[in-house]
């Protein structure tokens, strides 16, 4: 039986899984302009692929390793944040992706799976 936070949780994901997805084919197509863009603009659509297939599959099966291993997305996203300030980016777009990574994360906790308590919290009854 699963909890409607553990169902929000695993829609908030998906949601921003699929919007990624989707903006980044996009950009495959409409924004990148040499192999280095369409390179990164293809892993990225890659890496948002997987995710949503592991958010809704193994993940809504409350599997752990899926919990664990979907991490990986949410802070890929929002390793855009240094790698952009570094390079020198002066757009918002670099804070737009820790935003998205911080709605990722918020779906994560909810999402997690049973009997997986967080350090520090109390176990109920």
């Amino acid at each position: 039986m699963t909890t409607r936070t553990f169902r929000i949780g695993i829609w908030v994901l998906a949601a921003m899984t699929i919007f990624n997805l989707v903006l980044h084919a996009s950009g495959l197509f409409a924004i990148a302009h040499d192999e280095d863009e369409r390179l990164v603009f293809s892993s990225l659509t890659a890496l948002n692929a997987l995710g949503l297939v592991v958010a809704l599959v193994p993940l809504r099966a409350g599997e752990r390793w899926a919990w664990l291993a979907s991490w990986i997305q949410v802070l890929a996203t929002a390793a855009v944040l240094p790698i952009g300030l570094a390079s020198g980016d002066k757009t918002a777009m670099p804070y737009g992706y820790l935003g998205f990574a911080v709605v990722m994360a918020v779906g994560l906790l909810l999402a997690r799976p049973a009997g997986d308590d967080l350090p520090g919290r109390a176990q109920t009854a």
